[in-house]
């Protein structure tokens, strides 16, 4: 039996791929365990078709950079600051901000390698 990616509990369910306990899976209320958490965390994707991401550089910027096909990237802990519905992926040494969507549709999660 699979174990709950926010708070560990045993479940049996599964959304998109990530085992999610009952009391995780209700949107209204959000457990301390999983507040900020991502359970993409560490997940190696590699992209199908060209994605775009944003990365932030000093002081105050932010450039869209466009993410070739059969790029490997690998998601960090908790959600963009940009938005809360965007990742921060590692991809060739840089940090990029990218849509959870985009890489859940566009990417396929890969074995395991390194983010290149």
């Amino acid at each position: 039996m699979a174990r709950c990616a926010y708070c560990r509990v045993e479940t049996e369910l599964f959304s998109n791929g990530v085992s999610v306990c009952v009391q995780c899976t209700d949107g209204s209320t959000q457990s301390p365990q999983r507040k900020g958490f991502n359970p993409l965390s560490g997940i190696p994707f590699r992209l199908r078709v060209e994605t775009c991401g944003v990365e932030r550089l000093p002081p105050n910027r932010q450039v869209a950079i466009n993410v070739p096909a059969g790029s490997i990237l690998r998601v960090k802990d908790g959600s963009s600051p940009l938005d809360k519905s965007m990742v921060v992926v590692l991809w060739a040494g840089r940090e990029l901000a990218m849509f959870a969507e985009d890489l859940e549709t566009r990417g396929d999660m890969v074995a395991s390698q390194d983010a290149s």
